[in-house]
């Protein structure tokens, strides 16, 4: 006689929650879990920014919002005018649409591929460690772009909280 199948229990699907407006500082460990795949490490840290960058939370970078962001990540004094013309630059060059006067701003879409192509040059990977390594490209965004900000965005949450 033939075999009976194994039946399986079915999996709980549940729905995504809904991301709240206050949550508890992300780790490095928690963007970058060591069982995750590299892919998988850069999409945690390249929302995590985005999320950070985001402070309304309205899907799309203003171009305030960026600066303000980069400020924190380097600190007041050291986002002088050579720094903030630069932040400028980037955040233009990487799609950014409107205008200064009207309002500047980045969709998640943009920030992201632009944000991947910043930690792809910066980690000396390039192009080719998007594919190869990103585990390793995203190590250097977490390390250069995101602990900082990170850092920073969550710090500032907490001590508004009182």
């Amino acid at each position: 006689p033939p075999k009976a199948a194994a039946k399986k229990a079915p999996k709980a699907r549940g729905k995504a929650a809904a991301k709240p407006a206050l949550k508890k500082e992300p780790t490095k460990e928690e963007l970058l879990p060591g069982v995750a795949e590299g892919l998988e490490q850069l999409e945690n840290v390249l929302k995590e920014l985005f999320y950070c960058y985001d402070t309304d939370q309205d899907g799309q970078v203003e171009r305030v919002e960026f600066l303000e962001g980069e400020e924190l990540r380097l600190g007041k004094s050291e986002f002088g005018p050579k720094q903030r013309k630069a932040a400028f630059t980037w955040f233009k060059d990487a799609g950014a649409e409107g205008t200064p006067t009207d309002g500047m701003y980045l969709s998640l879409e943009k920030f992201q591929a632009a944000m991947k192509q910043l930690a792809a040059e910066g980690s000396g990977h390039g192009d080719a460690g998007l594919r190869e390594q990103p585990g390793d490209v995203a190590e250097w965004l977490w390390e250069n772009r995101a602990k900082d900000l990170v850092a920073g965005v969550y710090g500032l949450a907490a001590s508004k909280k009182g």
